[in-house]
C-alpha cells in the first residue's frame, strides 16, 4: 500500500467472502511491515465479520423399520451447514407402542447437531420380540435448546414399527392322571404370544380307553387363547370306575386352528388306574 505524498491516510481493504453459514462473529489482524518513510506506531488493526445470515431450518423425518432391526432411525436435515452447534432436546411418547417393551423411551435427551453438518440422524432402539402383532407406533418429539441457533421445522414425528414374526407354532403335551383323579388336562401351548385372536376346537378319540365309559369325549369343542397368552388348558372328564384294570390312554386332537399353524397337534392321554 502507498500513502500519497501530502496525504495523511489510505484505506486498505480486505475482500470477505459471502457464504450462507450462520455463524459467530468473526475477526483477523491486519500487520504492517517493512514501513518506508515512516516510524511505526500502532502497526496493528482488528477486522471483524459481523455475520448476517439467517439461523438454517432443521426438518426431522417420520421413519420405519422392520421390529427385527431393533432401531427406528429419524433423519435430521439442515438447510445449510451452521457454525454454531444446533441441540435438541428430544422425547418419546407411546402411541400403539409401550415404552419398555417395544421401544427405549427417550426422555429429556440431548441431542446435538455439530457445527458444520448439513445431516444427522436420531436413533431409538427397538425391542425386538417374538409376538405376531400389528405394526405400531410411537412420537419422537424435539426441541432447541437455544431457539437462536436454528428454526426447527417438524417438532412432532412418527415412527412405525413393522412387525416382522410370523404366526405362532403350537404344540400340545402328552399327559396321564389318576382314574381318582377325574380329568386329563391337556395343555396346549404357543411358541409366543400374539396380539391376534387364536381359536380352533378339539376331538378325542379312543385308543385303548372307550368314550362313555372311562371319559367323556370332545366333539368340536371350542377354545380361544386370550390376547398375549400362551397356554391354554383343555380338561378331558375321566370316570372313575371300580375294576382293577391297566393304563388306558385316548388321543386328543386340535383342528379348525386359526391364527396359529400346527407344529405337535396330537397328544396322547393316559389314565392310570
Amino acid at each position: 500500500f502507498t500513502i500519497p505524498a501530502g496525504s495523511s491516510s489510505t484505506v486498505i481493504s480486505v475482500t470477505i467472502h459471502e457464504d450462507l453459514s450462520d455463524e459467530y462473529d468473526e475477526q483477523f489482524f491486519v500487520n504492517l511491515s517493512n514501513l518506508v518513510n515512516t516510524q511505526e506506531g500502532d502497526g496493528s488493526a482488528i477486522g471483524k465479520i459481523l455475520d448476517n445470515d439467517l439461523p438454517p431450518t432443521v426438518t426431522i423425518s417420520s421413519t420405519s423399520a422392520p421390529e427385527s432391526s431393533e432401531r427406528l432411525v429419524f433423519n435430521v436435515s439442515i438447510s445449510t451447514a451452521s457454525g454454531k452447534d444446533i441441540k435438541l432436546q428430544v422425547n418419546t411418547f407411546d402411541g400403539s407402542t409401550t415404552a419398555t417393551s417395544d421401544y427405549v423411551q427417550q426422555s429429556d435427551r440431548s441431542f446435538t447437531i455439530a457445527a458444520g453438518k448439513s445431516s444427522e440422524t436420531i436413533v431409538v432402539q427397538v425391542v425386538n420380540d417374538q409376538s405376531d402383532e400389528p405394526d405400531e407406533t410411537l412420537t419422537l418429539n424435539t426441541a432447541l435448546i437455544d431457539p437462536s441457533t436454528a428454526t426447527l421445522l417438524s417438532h412432532n414425528v412418527t415412527g412405525t414399527i413393522i412387525d416382522d414374526d410370523l404366526p405362532p407354532t403350537l404344540t400340545v403335551a402328552d399327559v396321564s392322571a389318576l382314574e381318582s383323579g377325574g380329568r386329563l388336562e391337556f395343555v396346549l401351548k404357543l411358541s409366543a404370544p400374539s396380539a391376534y385372536p387364536i381359536q380352533g376346537t378339539v376331538n378325542t378319540a379312543n385308543g385303548t380307553a372307550s368314550a362313555g365309559a372311562d371319559y367323556t369325549a370332545l366333539v368340536g369343542t371350542p377354545f380361544s387363547f386370550p390376547i398375549g397368552s400362551a397356554l391354554v388348558t383343555i380338561t378331558v372328564p375321566v370316570l372313575n370306575d371300580l375294576e382293577m384294570e391297566n393304563g388306558e390312554t385316548l388321543t386328543l386332537t386340535v383342528a379348525d386352528l386359526s391364527g396359529a399353524s400346527k407344529q405337535d397337534a396330537t397328544a396322547i392321554g393316559t389314565i392310570q388306574d
